[in-house]
C-alpha cells in the first residue's frame, strides 16, 4: 500500500484523502494530537498512525478496505460477522450446535474426557505408592558400601586429586595459574598469556584499545575552541543580548518593576521573597497587609484585629505593563524574554554559540566519538604475538605441568583412572563402586525408584489405564451424539443475511470495498497513484522535510517549552498568585470559602479560551505548547520532525545543524 510521513505537509495530503477515505475535511488542521494508535488485524501489532490511516503491519497506509456490511469488520483480507453462526437448538461451541446439558456416565462413575472412571484410584497395597502407571516402593534402592546417588552406588570419599589441583567439573584441575614464557603474564579474564609491553603506536597518539588516538584535540574554526563535554566547537563569545537584558540559558532576560492601582504601593516580604499591592500604610509579611493599631487599640474598616496588628485580606498581586512581559511568580518583578542570538555559521546551544561547521582531525585521523583516530593500528612489539582487546595476545596456549593439559580455560589431569580407590571406577563426575544397587524383594530397580512387579489393582468390573480404572460403560446424551467432548446436535448453524459459515465464522459473501483510487488485489486495497512532495517541502532521505521554526500566539512568549501569556481573571474577587482572593473578612459570601484567614472562591481563576491556568507557575498556560508547523513536533526549544510512533530525524535549516538525536517513542 502506499506509505504515509507524519511529516508530510497535511493540508496538502487533503484532496488526496478526500478522494480517497471520504473521512477528511479541507478545512481541518492536522497536529501530533491526530496521531492514534491503529491495530493491525491481522497481527493485532499495534502502532500510532495519523487519522484516516491503518497500520498495515509494515507502516501506516492509505487506502483502507471496508466492509459495507456494519455487523462486520475487516480483518485479514474479510468481512468478519461480529455476530457468531446461530444455533436455534443448543449452543455454539466455535464448531458445531453442541446440546446445553453436558455428557454423563452412569452413577456412581464420573466422566474424565472420552470415558467413564471409578472414584476409586489403582492401589497398590501397604508399602507402596501409586507412581503414573507403576507401583514404587516407599524406601529408596540400598548399597552396601557408599551411597545411592540416585542412579548407582557411590564411594563415600569421592575422588582423590593430586596436591596443588582440586576436583571440579568431574576432574582434577590445577589451582595456580598455567605457565607463560618470559615476558608475558597470564590474563584470568581470556584465559591466555599477553605481552607485559604495551602495543606500539605512532609518537603524536597515545595507544587506547584497539586504536592509536592523536594526542591534540580536534581542530576548530578560528574563533572557536574544543569543548570536551560538548563534544563540538564553542565561539569564544557567548550568545549576545540587547543592552540591559542577561543571557539565561538560551534567553535574554531583563526584568522592571510591576505597578499597583492607585492608593496602594507594592510591598515585599524579605523571608518570604514575595510581594503584594498594600495599602500605602500597611505592609506585606508574607501572608497578608498589616499595620498596628492605635492607641485605643481600634483598627481601619476592611482589616481585622490580630493582637496588636490590623490585618488585610484580598491583596492584589501587582501588574505588568503592555510589553514588559510576565510577572514573576513570587510577584515582584516583571520579567521579559527573548532568543539570544550569535554570529553567523553559529547557533545558540544552551549559555554557548556552537559552531554549525564541526570540528576536523589532521590527515591520516578520522573524527570518530569526538577523537582523531589514526588509520594506523596499534603494533605488538613481540613475536608470536597478535592485538585483542587492546593486548598483545600469544598465539600460543599457556603451558601446564607434567601430567596436566590446557582444556582451553585451565589445566585439567590427564589420567583420570587413578582417582578412585579400588575397586571404585571414575564416571567422570563421581566414584562409582561394582556394586548394584539392592530393592526389597518383589521390587526391581528402574529409574532410581524401586517399582512392583505386579500393576496396581483396580475394583471389579473396572480396567486400569494410566492412573484410573476405566469403567466399561457408555457416556450418554440427553439430546446428540457425543464426539468425546459434547453432546452434538444435528442442527446446522445459521448466519445473518449476506453472510456464510467458514472456518467456524460468519464470513461476507461479498469481497471487501475500497475508496476510490484503489484496487482490491491480493486481499488488500491497491493504490493506483504516484506519491510526491507538496510546495515548499523537499524529498530528503524518502521524506518530505520544512525548516520553521516553533512560534507561540500573539499576545505570548515561549518560555521554555510553554507559551506563557498574562494574568488570569478572577470572576470575583483579586488574583493573588494561585487563588480568586475574596475582600471580605472572616464572614465569607455564598460561593466562598474560609482558608486560613482569607475567603477564597471556590472556583479556580479563569483564563481565556483554549487556555490552563498553572498553579506553580501562577499564570495562564496555552496547553499546547509552542506550536510547530503540520508534521513536526516542539522538542526542548525546537522543532522536530514527526514520523507514526517514532521521531528519528536530523534535519535543521541552511546555517543550522541537529543537537537533538532521537526522541524514539515519545510520540
Amino acid at each position: 500500500m502506499a506509505k504515509l510521513k507524519v511529516i508530510l505537509t497535511w493540508s496538502a495530503l487533503v484532496p488526496i484523502l478526500l478522494a480517497e477515505q471520504h473521512v477528511l475535511s479541507q478545512s481541518r488542521r492536522f497536529t501530533l494530537d491526530d496521531i492514534v494508535p491503529s491495530k493491525n488485524p491481522s497481527t493485532n501489532q499495534v502502532k500510532c498512525c495519523p487519522e484516516g490511516t491503518q497500520f498495515d503491519g509494515i507502516s501506516c497506509s492509505l487506502g483502507i478496505p471496508t466492509c459495507s456490511n456494519p455487523d462486520t469488520e475487516y480483518s485479514n483480507g474479510l468481512c468478519i460477522s461480529t455476530r457468531p453462526p446461530v444455533c436455534h437448538q443448543g449452543k455454539w461451541n466455535g464448531q458445531a450446535c453442541v446440546s446445553i446439558s453436558d455428557p454423563v456416565c452412569p452413577p456412581p462413575f464420573r466422566r474424565r474426557g472420552p470415558v467413564c472412571i471409578s472414584d476409586a484410584d489403582p492401589d497398590c497395597g501397604p508399602g507402596f505408592t501409586l507412581d503414573g502407571s507403576v507401583c514404587k516402593s516407599n524406601k529408596p534402592p540400598q548399597c552396601d558400601e557408599g551411597h545411592f546417588n540416585g542412579h548407582a552406588c557411590v564411594y563415600p570419599g569421592g575422588p582423590q586429586c593430586p596436591n596443588g589441583s582440586k576436583p571440579t567439573g568431574g576432574t582434577c584441575v590445577l589451582i595456580r595459574d598455567p605457565d607463560c614464557r618470559l615476558g608475558m603474564s597470564y590474563d584470568s579474564k581470556i584465559y591466555r598469556c599477553v605481552s607485559d609491553r604495551a602495543p606500539k603506536c605512532p609518537d603524536d597518539t597515545v595507544h587506547r584499545g584497539n586504536q592509536c588516538i592523536l594526542k591534540d584535540s580536534p581542530q576548530c574554526p578560528s574563533g572557536t575552541d574544543w569543548d570536551v563535554a560538548a563534544g563540538n566547537c564553542i565561539a569564544d563569545q557567548p550568545p549576545q543580548c540587547p543592552l540591559g537584558t542577561e543571557p539565561v540559558d538560551e534567553n535574554c532576560v531583563s526584568s522592571s518593576d510591576p505597578i499597583c492601582e492607585p492608593g496602594t504601593l507594592l510591598s515585599i516580604d524579605p523571608a518570604s521573597s514575595t510581594g503584594r499591592c498594600c495599602p500605602t500604610d500597611m505592609a506585606w509579611d508574607g501572608d497578608r497587609c498589616w499595620r498596628k493599631a492605635d492607641a485605643d487599640g481600634n483598627c481601619p474598616e476592611g482589616t481585622i484585629r490580630d493582637g496588636a496588628l490590623c490585618k488585610k485580606s484580598g491583596n492584589p498581586r501587582p501588574s505588568c505593563p503592555k510589553g514588559s512581559g510576565v510577572l514573576s511568580p513570587d510577584g515582584t518583578k516583571c520579567i521579559h524574554r527573548e532568543m539570544a542570538t550569535c554570529g553567523e555559521n553559529f547557533v545558540v546551544d544552551g549559555p554557548v554559540c556552537r559552531s554549525t561547521s564541526g570540528p576536523t582531525c589532521p590527515p591520516g585521523t578520522d573524527l570518530v566519538n569526538n577523537q582523531c583516530i589514526s588509520d594506523k593500528k596499534p603494533e605488538c612489539r613481540d613475536p608470536n604475538t597478535f592485538l585483542e582487546r587492546g593486548q598483545c595476545v600469544a598465539q600460543r596456549n599457556p603451558e601446564c605441568p607434567p601430567s596436566y593439559t590446557w582444556d582451553g580455560t585451565q589445566c585439567v589431569i590427564d589420567d583420570k583412572s587413578q582417582l578412585c580407590p579400588d575397586p571404585s571406577t571414575w564416571d567422570g563426575i563421581e566414584c562409582i563402586m561394582p556394586e548394584e544397587p539392592r530393592c526389597p524383594l518383589g521390587t526391581t530397580p528402574a529409574d532410581g525408584k524401586c517399582l512392583k512387579s505386579s500393576p496396581p489393582a483396580c475394583p471389579s468390573g473396572t480396567v486400569r489405564k494410566d492412573d484410573v480404572c476405566i469403567v466399561d460403560e457408555p457416556i450418554t446424551c440427553d439430546q446428540g451424539t457425543f464426539n468425546g467432548r459434547d453432546c452434538v446436535l444435528n442442527v446446522q448453524p445459521e448466519c445473518p443475511k449476506g453472510t456464510r459459515i467458514l472456518n467456524n465464522k460468519c464470513v461476507a459473501v461479498d469481497d471487501p470495498d475500497c475508496p476510490p483510487g484503489y484496487n482490491w488485489k491480493g486481499n488488500k486495497c491497491v493504490s493506483t497513484k504516484d506519491k510526491s512532495c507538496p510546495p515548499g517541502y523537499t524529498m530528503w532521505n524518502g521524506e518530505c522535510v520544512s525548516d520553521a521554526t516553533p512560534v507561540c500566539p500573539r499576545g505570548t512568549s515561549r518560555h521554555g517549552n510553554e507559551c506563557i501569556g498574562g494574568d488570569p481573571d478572577c470572576t470575583h474577587g483579586k488574583f493573588n498568585g494561585q487563588e480568586c482572593e475574596s475582600d471580605s473578612v472572616p464572614q465569607c459570601p455564598t460561593g466562598e470559602k474560609l482558608k486560613g484567614m482569607k475567603c477564597v472562591k471556590e472556583a479556580d481563576p479563569v483564563c481565556q479560551p483554549g487556555w490552563q491556568f498553572d498553579k506553580h507557575k501562577g499564570t495562564c498556560v496555552d496547553p499546547s505548547g509552542p506550536h510547530c508547523p503540520q508534521g513536526q513536533k516542539y522538542h526542548n526549544g525546537h522543532c522536530v520532525l514527526a514520523d507514526g510512533d517514532c521521531i528519528d530525524y536530523e534535519f535543521c535549516p541552511p546555517q543550522f545543524s541537529v543537537i537533538a538525536q532521537s526522541l524514539k517513542g515519545e510520540l
